[in-house]
């Protein structure tokens, strides 16, 4: 039997930091809670000793070995588990690294699948040394297998790996203006805030916070035209570098996660790299896609700059990579979309497609549908504050507006052996998906959409997740959706679907 092997001796501190980093909150609490003299609340820190122990034992429990056609791994004392994974099996041998992992010469390591939305095996930590032993050996055995390789990217610092890997075409390189673009699109920061504001909250730091508000700010209710522009000033002044700040936060985040963002595609695979104090190495071959998708916010197109995601069949990993939603273009310039979807996605071009539009009467369905929330908000609004009716009349008519123009803006297409989707007017999103890739397509009416001989198509892929864009086309004339899901379901019956 092939000798077995353990993870590096550092995996204990790892598994410390990691339950640390659960009970720091808790543990400050409870420190600041025992200044008042309260001292038992100090013995409560004593919950750390089973996580130690916990550490200690997953260590000295915790076994891998290469055997001649998988890889094995075997966890736990009591309830002991043994994992086969074929060598045939495996996608992908992702790495992770934050500063003390560089310090330290280990990484993270997980052992990625299609079988699921999880990594196949988690070994925390490898030292760089045996990180290259596994990549090789996982290498050797599937070329003799004839198997398709697996992405094998090299974590920061792994000198053995980066010299062996070849280099691929680049796709994306992101430099110092698109990280700011990046923070400014992606609003992160609020994150941030949020957590400044439990933290002042857990401290009694908010009621003073909001007396030096409230000083800022008129104390009385503005009585002639001077006061009421001063009290605007003065609200839009705090408004305006309250966003200032977030923003700001935003785009210390994306420094902080897109450092040196580089996509390139080395054959059927795209490999990327990203991050400054934490960084990920990813890697994704191009047949797990299952939809792109290419969403334009508001700030986006101020910027001139797109977003390209992946919705991806098994499982995943952050970065490129995080839930089975990939951003393989965190933000791109959209003059070189039709470049990158031509490495991508060959043959796919947005801009040549023949969209069709949805039902025109489905405007009116929509604004009936809102004014109708509105109406029943504004019965309570009214007996609050009859001014608030105010604010019903705006929202109407922005319930008109977004209608419209959404109506407008949301279709579909047929182009090749792809479907096209768009929709959003604010935020547009337009996805995009083989027919090879269907998993399924459903025909759905409601009491409303019969009334209005009207229909809907959900177009299932493999993989899409609760924030994808999904192939889900409403208000489609009833007729026009029938036919629609039989040629769509016969194109799929026809093409063999690849889970990978």
């Amino acid at each position: 039997m092939p000798s077995e092997n353990r993870l590096h001796p550092t995996s204990i501190l790892f598994s410390l930091l990691n339950s640390a980093r659960s009970l720091i909150l808790p543990g400050l609490i409870v420190l600041f809670a025992a200044r008042g003299g309260n001292r038992y609340e100090v013995w409560a820190m004593i919950l750390v000793i089973p996580a130690t122990l916990s550490a200690i034992l997953r260590y000295l429990t915790y076994r891998y070995r290469f055997d001649e056609s998988e890889l094995v791994i075997k966890t736990g004392l009591l309830f002991r588990n043994q994992r086969h994974i074929p060598y045939s099996r495996i996608h992908n041998i992702g790495s992770l690294q934050n500063p003390v992992h560089r310090l330290l010469r280990v990484a993270d390591v997980r052992v990625e699948t299609a079988g699921g939305q999880e990594p196949e095996a988690k070994l925390q930590v490898l030292s760089l040394q045996a990180l290259d032993e596994m990549r090789r050996r996982v290498r050797a055995e599937k070329a003799a297998q004839g198997a398709p390789v697996p992405g094998t990217i090299g974590s920061e610092g792994a000198e053995s790996v980066l010299q062996e890997e070849p280099t691929g075409d680049e796709l994306v390189a992101l430099d110092w203006r698109d990280l700011v673009a990046q923070g400014l699109v992606d609003n992160r920061g609020m994150l941030v805030v949020g957590a400044m504001l439990g933290l002042a909250w857990q401290f009694d730091l908010v009621d003073s916070a909001f007396t030096d508000v409230r000083r800022y700010l008129p104390e009385a209710a503005p009585r002639d035209l001077i006061g009421a522009l001063s009290w605007v000033l003065r609200f839009s002044g705090l408004a305006a570098a309250f966003l200032v700040l977030v923003r700001l936060l935003s785009v210390v985040w994306s420094f902080l996660k897109y450092w040196g963002f580089r996509l390139e595609k080395v054959g059927r695979e795209l490999r990327s790299r990203s991050g400054l104090v934490t960084q990920v190495a990813a890697s994704l071959p191009l047949h797990r896609i299952q939809v792109l998708s290419v969403r334009e916010k508001f700030m986006h197109r101020l910027l001139g700059r797109l977003e390209v995601s992946a919705e991806t069949a098994g499982s995943s990993q952050e970065g490129p990579g995080g839930s089975s939603r990939q951003r393989l273009a965190p933000v791109l310039p959209n003059v070189n979309l039709a470049t990158f979807l031509e490495e991508v996605e060959p043959g796919a071009d947005l801009a040549a497609v023949d969209w069709r539009r949805i039902d025109p009467r489905a405007s009116t369905r929509m604004i009936r549908r809102g004014l109708a929330v509105v109406f029943l908000l504004s019965i309570p609004a009214f007996f609050i504050n009859p001014w608030l009716l105010g604010l019903s009349l705006l929202f109407g008519a922005l319930v008109v507006i977004d209608a419209r123009r959404e109506v407008v803006r949301r279709g579909y297409a047929l182009s090749g052996e792809r479907i096209y989707y768009r929709s959003g007017w604010w935020t547009r999103r337009t996805s995009l998906a083989r027919f090879s890739k269907i998993q399924s397509v459903s025909l759905v009416e409601s009491p409303f959409d019969r009334r209005w001989g009207m229909a809907n198509l959900e177009i299932d892929t493999a993989g899409a997740g609760a924030s994808a864009h999904r192939l889900h086309i409403r208000f489609l004339p009833k007729a026009t959706a029938e036919e629609l899901q039989t040629h769509l379901a016969a194109h799929a019956a026809r093409t063999r679907f690849r889970w990978s």
